[in-house]
Parts: structure tokens; C-alpha cells; sequence
């Protein structure tokens, strides 16, 4: 069987066509972790794990972060462990 691939720039793009079966993808398993937990994508290599990519929260200046801001922070943490978590499963690491 004869590879055709590329490169494609839009990540939505070439999730939808590894769920039609068009081929498979390098992705980001935030990207994917729905479609892996719910059967529809499968890893081809399980072992391979990519480089880790922090998520940082920016504020503006050096100065005193309003309460409204440190509010927001606080569910937005709490999303990103309970996805750790569950990308911690799918890449063999312990849970936190």
C-alpha cells in the first residue's frame, strides 16, 4: 500500500477526517481524548508519547491581579487536572 499524506494547518480539519477513516494522525491527546475514551479513535502506537505542553495563564503587568481575575483562574485549574487526570490514563502515567 502506497502512503499519500501531507501536511495540514487545521487541527479540527484532520481530527474529523482520522473519525472517517481517511487515514491516521499525529495529534494531541487533549485533542483527542473524547474520541479515544468513547471507542471512536484507537492509538496506534500507545507506547510514543509527545513532548509535554504546558498551559499558562497570562496576566497583564507585575501588579496586584484583581479578584475577579484570581476567580476565574480557579475552575479554569480545575478543568485542566481533571483532564490531566484523564490524559494521565491514556499515556500509562499515575493519576495525580
Amino acid at each position: 500500500m502506497r502512503a499519500h499524506g501531507g501536511l495540514c494547518g487545521n487541527g479540527a480539519l484532520v481530527r474529523e477526517w482520522t473519525l472517517q477513516g481517511r487515514g491516521v494522525a499525529v495529534k494531541a491527546l487533549t485533542d483527542v481524548i473524547d474520541d479515544l475514551e468513547a471507542g471512536r479513535l484507537v492509538p496506534l502506537l500507545p507506547g510514543h508519547h509527545g513532548g509535554a505542553a504546558p498551559v499558562q495563564a497570562l496576566l497583564p503587568g507585575r501588579g496586584h491581579t484583581p479578584q475577579r481575575v484570581r476567580e476565574r483562574l480557579v475552575p479554569l485549574a480545575e478543568r485542566c487536572a481533571v483532564i490531566q487526570r484523564r490524559m494521565d490514563r491514556w499515556s500509562g502515567r499515575r493519576t495525580r
